[in-house]
């Protein structure tokens, strides 16, 4: 696997293009549909997510089309596959695939419940062919599945007896993101291998809890976009953790959380409360400019137009095109720092 370090020639050119340089070409904001986007293919002519209680697949060549269904959180890179939550035969609810082809398939669960949950979806894989969320073992424990169309849903290891979720997985499949409860109850950041084996990747000897979530990887699986001590946190795998920062705010109950990251580990976009509890900015974090809302940033390199955005889901691998939403319709933000590029999705 390549690494990609702070010191890369990539990234020197992004540090160029956030330090106060004019941006390769003008910034833009394009808005696409109603509802709140998840997810994007891989050339990000394909997007999925939620509108009026169902799920929805836009399409670049015929716009929006709703799919039934409670929710849809990923989209598989070619747009074939999408992901998310239905109701079962039963009224029960669960974890779903959705095709062209096959319309909803149940995912199922792992034997338990918890009121009129079996299991739900989170996060998946680029080919579709790994998923993860979270499934009931009872009424009071849960535990992060992975799923494959061969084997079906299995609950992932865990360090103790509490509960934990997947909230995303790599775009090979080869690793599940989320969090586990510690002893204390302690949410804390976990990444499990391609072996199943469980890393609390922001635990150390001053912190052995490690408190926190995973929420996206970027495609190479270098770097790790979460939560943590209420704002968000971008891992390499090579140098450790980088918390992003907060936005200015007198609010006690102000919170955020990274959600992706692009490739070189140098863009990280997601979202920060500055009040509680409606008042939620979108933002973009860099190394040499910190965390800043999403909308300032698109409004000072020349966009137009650009309504309060409230969360950023995902970002291209390039780190030039964000999907971002405000909480009634979603869009696509353009940096004008590169083209066309491979996409990274994390998982929602």
């Amino acid at each position: 696997m390549r690494i990609h370090k702070f010191t890369s020639p990539l990234l020197a050119l992004s540090l160029v293009l956030f330090c106060g340089s004019p941006l390769l070409a003008q910034a833009s904001w394009t808005p696409l549909g109603s509802g709140e986007a998840t997810d994007w293919s891989a050339d990000t002519s394909v997007v999925c997510g939620s509108d009026s209680g169902s799920a929805f697949l836009w399409d670049s060549s015929t716009g929006q089309l709703g799919l039934g269904g409670d929710d849809a959180v990923a989209v598989s890179s070619t747009g074939a596959w999408v992901l998310g939550n239905i109701h079962d035969a039963a009224g029960s609810e669960v974890a779903g695939m959705w095709s062209t082809a096959t319309g909803w398939v149940n995912l199922g669960g792992i034997g338990g419940s918890s009121g009129n949950s079996i299991s739900t979806a989170y996060g998946m894989s680029g080919d579709g062919n790994v998923a993860t969320g979270l499934a009931w073992y009872n009424a009071g424990t849960a535990a992060a599945f992975r799923w494959t169309p061969v084997i079906g849903m299995l609950p992932l290891p865990q360090a103790g007896s509490g509960s934990a979720r997947g909230n995303c997985v790599s775009e090979d499949g080869s690793h599940i993101g989320g969090w586990e409860e510690s002893g204390s109850g302690t949410r804390r950041a976990v990444i499990w291998d391609g072996s199943l084996t469980q890393n609390f990747i922001l635990s150390t000897s001053s912190d052995p809890t490690g408190a926190g979530e995973v929420w996206g990887f970027s495609e190479n699986n270098q770097f790790v976009a979460g939560y943590r001590q209420g704002q968000g946190f971008v891992w390499d795998a090579s140098g450790g953790m980088t918390l992003t920062g907060t936005l200015p705010s007198t609010d006690m109950f102000r919170t955020g959380s990274a959600r992706a990251v692009s490739n070189d580990g140098a863009v990280v976009v997601g979202w920060y409360r500055v009040v509680f509890p409606f008042d939620v900015r979108a933002t973009i974090w860099t190394p040499t400019d910190g965390i800043q809302e999403l909308k300032n940033v698109l409004i000072a390199n020349g966009a137009t137009g650009v309504p309060n955005l409230r969360i950023a889901t995902a970002i291209t691998a390039d780190g030039s095109k964000i999907l971002a939403n405000d909480g009634s319709t979603w869009g696509i933000a353009d940096l004008g720092t590169g083209g066309p590029s491979d996409s990274f999705c994390a998982g929602d």
